[in-house]
């Protein structure tokens, strides 16, 4: 490739996925305000799905169903955190994953008070988000330099 395609791809890749980067933190730390309430584990499954944007991708992942009240209205999600589903190659990957949850446990549910029906149960900022930023600018600089 030529420096004028490197200087090209530098311009418009960068800005992007640190756009994407700053979105997906922006949204991680929004939860942090969300509001709570308790819920309580009602499913957990291991599952082969696909995914991706045309779903070309096949994974295990588990899938952990909670429910929870608001104002005696009934909620359900599997929404662990803002990060993402993790997909595992295999069903024993995913089956030890999130073992710190069990049918039946209470947990702490952080919900959005402007859309009570999105919820999650770790309002952190998943590490994931800085990995994938720090892979990036690792692949830039070997890139480029």
């Amino acid at each position: 490739m030529t420096l004028e395609n490197y200087s090209l791809q530098f311009l418009i890749g960068v800005p992007s996925l640190l756009i994407f980067f700053f979105i997906r933190y922006y949204k991680s730390l929004k939860v942090k305000t969300w509001d709570t309430t308790e819920g309580e584990i009602i499913s957990i499954n291991v599952i082969n799905e696909r995914y991706g944007s045309e779903y070309e991708d096949s994974g295990f992942t588990k899938k952990i169903i909670y429910q929870y009240y608001i104002n005696e209205k009934r909620y359900e999600s599997d929404q662990l955190n803002k990060g993402g589903q993790t997909h595992y190659p295999f069903y024993h990957y995913a089956a030890k994953s999130n073992l710190e949850y069990r049918i039946g446990m209470k947990v702490k549910v952080f919900y959005n008070p402007e859309n009570l029906s999105d919820s999650v149960l770790d309002n952190t900022v998943p590490l994931d988000i800085f990995l994938f930023f720090v892979v990036v600018i690792v692949i830039l600089v070997f890139e480029f330099f």
